[in-house]
């Protein structure tokens, strides 16, 4: 049974652990920024990601009593939307963004690479997004459960992508080894226990 959940919100992440048979808030953090999407890392518990809608990815390794943003000062994403962690290597990290756009690290959030080729699709432009207060976005990504170079995004509104990860390949190739309060609206819960575009488009 979860021992610990992270919500995010309008107003940052509220960690809210068990208690007397129910639940209290024990921390909220990240106040300044709406939060997307919150990720626990399944190998290191105590440690969460949050995707803000301002400041890229936030990170606390003490279930949400500090944060701090490891990308602090370096190039990276910004308004973000979705986060996911590679199973295989949680500190692989793969960004959706606002407008559609994605990242990926290969440490954690402290420096990141842009998918600089999915603002080739020819479409991006006519996308239109029915509340002005909302750009077109990356609303989800998923990897190939046999090959998390693969991953599948949805792109809000109404379409999905599969994006091969040839950054990481190449290097590969080349014999590169390193690569390698009370809660308002919440966007997401998550429990804790203890590129290149390919032109298809997936119907």
């Amino acid at each position: 049974m979860a021992s610990t959940i992270y919500l995010g919100t309008e107003e940052g992440v509220v960690t809210l652990s068990r208690s007397n048979g129910g639940w209290k808030v024990a921390n909220q953090g990240v106040k300044e920024w709406s939060v997307q999407e919150v990720a626990a890392d399944p190998t290191t518990p105590g440690r969460v990601l949050a995707a803000t809608r301002g400041d890229g990815v936030w990170v606390s390794s003490d279930k949400g009593e500090t944060w701090k943003k490891p990308s602090y000062g370096r190039r990276g994403p910004g308004k973000t939307r979705c986060i996911t962690l590679d199973p295989r290597d949680p500190r692989r990290l793969f960004v959706g963004g606002e407008p559609i756009d994605i990242w990926i690290s290969d440490d954690g959030g402290a420096h990141w690479d842009r998918f600089d080729s999915i603002q080739q699709l020819p479409f991006l432009e006519s996308i239109d997004y029915p509340v002005p207060t909302v750009e077109p976005h990356v609303r989800d990504i998923a990897l190939d459960p046999q090959d998390s170079d693969t991953i599948y995004a949805a792109l809000q509104v109404g379409d999905m992508r599969k994006v091969v990860n040839n950054r990481r390949i190449q290097k590969k190739s080349q014999g590169d080894e390193s690569s390698s309060g009370s809660p308002k609206k919440p966007h997401q819960t998550v429990q804790e226990e203890g590129g290149q575009i390919d032109e298809e488009k997936l119907d």
